[in-house]
């Protein structure tokens, strides 16, 4: 009897173990996933979660999240990423997000808490 010979469009199972995995370049493992996803909780706990490639500047992030929320101006609104204000040019590789992160994010509040402390000293001094 003679052996089989085997097909030419077949890798040989060596071959396939060599092979680098995908999309990780020249064959070096940076561990971390092209993408990351990111869950923007609001005051109210409404959650909006965007997936984002972790060099892309959080700025899409912050465009999208008013855009969907009818928000005009995005300078009335602030992100936290681990309580830490994020800019607008930080990325998920910057900020050193897992595959799942998440976002706080806030309205811009201006002057409410000065008037406050005041309020509060006079109505001691009345006491």
């Amino acid at each position: 009897m003679h052996s089989p010979t085997p097909d030419p469009q077949t890798p040989t199972p060596a071959f396939r173990e060599n092979k680098p995995e995908p999309g990780t370049g020249n064959g070096a493992s940076t561990g971390k996933p092209k993408t990351v996803s990111v869950t923007v909780v609001d005051q109210q706990g409404d959650e909006i979660t965007f997936k984002i490639k972790r060099a892309k500047p959080m700025l899409k992030i912050m465009e999208a999240y008013c855009q969907h929320k009818e928000i005009g101006d995005l300078q009335s609104v602030r992100f936290l990423y681990d309580g830490v204000r994020i800019k607008k040019e930080h990325t998920a590789d910057s900020l050193e997000m897992d595959v799942e992160a998440r976002l706080d994010v806030f309205m811009e509040q201006q002057g409410g808490a000065h008037n406050s402390r005041v309020h509060l000293v006079l109505g001691l001094r009345e006491l």
